[in-house]
């Protein structure tokens, strides 16, 4: 069938120094558990990966994929803390990796679950590709996931199932629920990421095609009956202390 889904999108500053992309509003769980997040459209992956209010960020992972990260000695003067949420003022003067609007906490959740299960061809699984790479790696029988990024940053996520809401439409989809981050991954105000790229991007075995599954907005797509094309048509930023995040 055909249809038009129409979300509204807000344009950030595109100047390295205060954060750059579209992102657009979501939400993600069910019922009284649903959390408000906001998603950095990315074109080149495929994961929905969302910041929560207790990821540690600031963090050092000691087998890391890029040179650019902080040494160890550096991590052990670095604050480990939580991404703390926007204000109208921070709006005003954003930065990256300064704040979030909204966020995802796996333990809040009602409606989440492991997804993939250790021992399954999805997991483990070690798909690298240069500069990047992204893996996923079994822990106490459940999924977990490391994604280095090609600016040196990073993140290590839970992950898991659940139900992504954009437009009025709702899907059970794969999730990043991020734990731990290494480097300035977060473009601010965004709370999270979600790849619209193809499944072809998503194999836990590059070799192997029947390891690739579409990712969360492939699948959201897919539930709906529609058609994975994505149209942008962008205009103003919303203005600071007007009707933003409404």
């Amino acid at each position: 069938r055909s249809a038009e889904v129409k979300v509204p999108l807000f344009h950030v500053d595109h100047s390295v120094s205060r954060g750059m992309g579209v992102f657009m509003e979501a939400s993600i769980g069910t019922g009284s558990s649903k959390q408000y997040v906001t998603l950095l459209l990315d074109s080149g992956s495929v994961s929905l990966a969302v910041l929560g209010h207790s990821t540690q960020t600031n963090f050092f992972l000691s087998d890391g994929c890029s040179s650019n990260w902080a040494t160890a000695a550096e991590n052990k003067r670095q604050t480990r803390r939580a991404l703390r949420q926007c204000t109208v003022h921070d709006l005003r003067t954003i930065s990256k990796g300064s704040c979030g609007l909204g966020g995802y906490d796996l333990n809040l959740s009602s409606s989440a679950r492991p997804w993939p299960l250790g021992g399954t061809k999805f997991c483990p699984v070690w798909n690298l590709t240069f500069p990047s790479g992204s893996w996923a790696y079994e822990s106490g029988g459940t999924c977990k996931s490391r994604t280095c990024y090609g600016d040196g940053s990073a993140i290590e996520a839970d992950l898991v199932k659940d139900w992504l809401s954009v437009g009025g439409y709702s899907q059970e989809v794969p999730l990043h629920a991020i734990c731990h981050v290494a480097g300035v991954f977060q473009e601010a105000p965004s709370s999270g990421i979600i790849g619209v790229a193809s499944k072809a991007l998503n194999c836990a075995k590059y070799y192997d095609k029947s390891t690739c599954y579409p990712g969360a907005m492939q699948q959201l797509l897919i539930s709906q009956g529609l058609q994975r094309t994505l149209g942008l048509c962008l205009g103003f930023p919303p203005v600071p202390g007007s009707t933003f995040g409404t």
